[in-house]
């Protein structure tokens, strides 16, 4: 069936999720965190489904360098049916998941000299480990001319920015985010710091319930070792 759009035009430059769980109400209440969420274009309906037309954040680059980390100790909540979780209990087991609080899923970064990207897929983010995971940063901060310092640091850089997403988690008791990235992303044809345009968005919100009065460590924990370790890979203190 064709689908109908209400307040937005389907193109490639709006990413489509279902609306059930989708926080975005939530998050324009909240001290830091609406920045970090793309901005909705309305809904999009195809039958029975509706799907809230997000913002592309990519579309504003020339060579967007692009890094997704997934968040939490465990993806799994109490409550999921069994396929559900028997799909994600290796995954959380045999990577960073349950070790860091995150797994990288995938990246992909600009290569100036050689003038095309490398791509690291879900298999390369399998593989890494809390000794290899450094490096692995240091790899999508450089582009060339870019540096890790370049992209981390600095009052505009990813650090400072996650820093203010980890001050929402610390006071916010209202959601449980499970299976929810942290998205990094820079400006790959950037010379220069001041034109790196580093944007930090939080995305993928399909899992998402009440906390009823809690704190979502399990996020957070990822969080603040996510910016630990971005800010020594900055710092030039991890490889």
């Amino acid at each position: 069936m064709a689908s109908s759009i209400e307040n937005a035009e389907a193109s490639k430059d709006v990413d489509l999720k279902p609306c059930d769980h989708q926080v975005g109400g939530h998050f324009s209440s909240g001290k830091h965190a609406g920045t970090f969420v793309d901005s909705s274009v309305g809904i999009v309906v195809n039958g029975d489904l509706k799907m809230l037309a997000l913002e592309d954040t990519c579309k504003a680059y020339k060579k967007p360098c692009v890094l997704d980390a997934k968040m939490g100790l465990t993806t799994i909540y109490e409550w999921a049916d069994e396929k559900y979780k028997a799909k994600n209990a290796n995954k959380d087991r045999d990577t960073t998941q349950s070790k860091l609080g995150f797994r990288v899923t995938g990246f992909k970064v600009w290569q100036a000299e050689k003038g095309e990207y490398f791509v690291a897929d879900r298999n390369y983010g399998k593989e890494l480990t809390p000794q290899t995971m450094g490096a692995a940063f240091t790899k999508f901060g450089t582009n060339g001319l870019l540096s890790p310092r370049d992209v981390y640091c600095g009052p505009q850089g990813a650090v400072a920015q996650i820093r203010s997403l980890k001050a929402w988690f610390e006071t916010q008791q209202s959601l449980l985010f499970f299976a929810a990235s942290v998205l990094i992303v820079y400006e790959g044809a950037a010379t220069r710091a001041e034109d790196a345009n580093v944007a930090i968005r939080f995305i993928d919100f399909a899992h998402t319930f009440p906390s009823k009065g809690k704190r979502d460590d399990n996020v957070l924990r990822g969080i603040t070792v996510l910016v630990d370790m971005l800010q020594s890979v900055g710092e030039g203190d991890a490889n």
